[in-house]
Parts: structure tokens; C-alpha cells; sequence
């Protein structure tokens, strides 16, 4: 039997507030469309992990719109993570299963901090989108690839999880 392929869309914020350029363009929806191509490569199903929610909106409804107009519907939506940590490992689970092969599909600057995470993962491969990203994104991705190694080797894992969490649970990026 043939291994399933999944492939697991980490979401960046797609809202449109602090964004430049065309959607089409942008990280997030590159995200989209590079996950549709793998997807219909290797005949996979694309899962986007994510329980944000912002100013009453899902995060998860924009990418199912963006994937429905790429010609995606057998994506799945699991409420599970509102910030990059429970997303990945949402990811792990999967991959207990010893016929599932992962692909991480991540934007550019969000892939260093994405890679940390996902080291170690079984048939576990990792794609790059690349595309316009938000600019206080960029920048805040570029810190914490740097510092979250280290953050969470010296213990504070968890204590970063919380402080994103929180943020997050008041609809901020």
C-alpha cells in the first residue's frame, strides 16, 4: 500500500490590514497554491491547522475561500492551534500513522522557525512558498527564527506558547 501524502498548509494571517501588494502575490495565498500543486502532484489532501479567529472572523475561512478558488475541495480545516507550535503538533499526530508522508508547506520567513519545529518528524518534507509577506511579519519571523532555538532549548517553550496564545486569543497576529 502506497503511503498517503498530507499536506499541511501552516497558515500566516491572510487579512488583507498591513498588506502590500496583490493577493495573488502575497506569502499566504502563494502558500495556497503551492500546496494545491503538491497536492495534485502526489495526489494529497491539504490540512490547515488553525483555531484564529480575528474581529469574528475564522482564519481558516479565508484559506478555505482561497483553496475553493484554486480548485481545492477536499481541504481539510481541524480547529487545532491558534499559533505555530499547536499547528506542528497537530502535524506530529498525524505522522504516527507509519502511512502518512508529511509536506510542510510554510512561507520563506516563516520557514526557519518551521523547520526547528518540525526537525526530527518522520517522512516529514518541507516546501517553501514564497511571496510578498505583511512587513511587521517579516520582521517579527526573522527575530524568532533566530531566537526561538534558543528560547526553546533553554527550557521556555512553553512560556513562549503562552505569551503567543494570549495575543492570539485577543485576535492579534
Amino acid at each position: 500500500m502506497a503511503a498517503a501524502t498530507k499536506i499541511i498548509l501552516i497558515p500566516k494571517s491572510p487579512w488583507e490590514e498591513g498588506r502590500w501588494g496583490k493577493r495573488e502575490k502575497q506569502d499566504w495565498f502563494r502558500g495556497c497554491v503551492l500546496a494545491a500543486e503538491i497536492a495534485q502532484k502526489e495526489n494529497g489532501t491539504i490540512i490547515v491547522p488553525t483555531s484564529f479567529t480575528r474581529k469574528g472572523q475564522d482564519e481558516s475561512a479565508l484559506y478555505q475561500v482561497a483553496l475553493i478558488e484554486l480548485d481545492v475541495r477536499n481541504a481539510k480545516f481541524p480547529r487545532e492551534g491558534n499559533e505555530t507550535i499547536a499547528q506542528i503538533d497537530a502535524c506530529a499526530r498525524i505522522v504516527q500513522d507509519p502511512n502518512v508522508n508529511l509536506v510542510i508547506v510554510s512561507t520563506f520567513s516563516h520557514w526557519p522557525r518551521v523547520y526547528w519545529l518540525t526537525f526530527g518528524i518522520p517522512r516529514c518534507r518541507r516546501r517553501i512558498a514564497w511571496g510578498i509577506p505583511r512587513p511587521l511579519e517579516l520582521f517579527t519571523d526573522i527575530i524568532f527564527g533566530a531566537l526561538f532555538p534558543i528560547i526553546d532549548i533553554c527550557g521556555g517553550r512553553d512560556w513562549f506558547q503562552r505569551k503567543v496564545s494570549a495575543r492570539r486569543e485577543k485576535g492579534k497576529f
